[in-house]
């Protein structure tokens, strides 16, 4: 239902600054550009399992290199470099989740924040 919460968000948004009464402030600048660099770090978290899990398939697979030349690591390592991603995934999809169900649940209230912003 985030729609509804969306509908609700800007409809809160309008009591608060009517249409054409808005203004851009230094305020609302660095608060875009805070939230923005907070995506990026919001998908660093998301992404944070699987990357480890890629890259200690990546360790394991180099030092099995080392130990076996005559295998060939790098055409072996990409099925096992994807089912380990798909597990480490499927184990933190809950965890994902709530984080993004987090992250929805403040779209009202971020409105509201946007809207006092472009009155001040």
């Amino acid at each position: 239902d985030l729609h509804h919460w969306i509908i609700i968000g800007l409809q809160r948004s309008y009591e608060i600054i009517p249409a054409g009464g808005a203004h851009l402030s230094e305020l609302l600048l660095s608060d875009i550009v805070h939230r923005a660099s907070g995506m990026f770090v919001i998908a660093l978290q998301m992404t944070a399992p699987i990357l480890a899990a890629s890259f200690l398939v990546t360790l394991v697979f180099s030092l099995l290199g080392r130990a076996v030349p005559q295998m060939n690591v790098f055409s072996e390592s990409f099925p096992v470099r994807t089912i380990a991603g798909l597990a480490v995934f499927g184990f933190t999809c809950n965890m994902l989740a709530q984080h993004i169900v987090n992250h929805l649940n403040r779209i009202p209230d971020d409105f509201i924040r946007v809207a006092r912003m472009f009155v001040m």
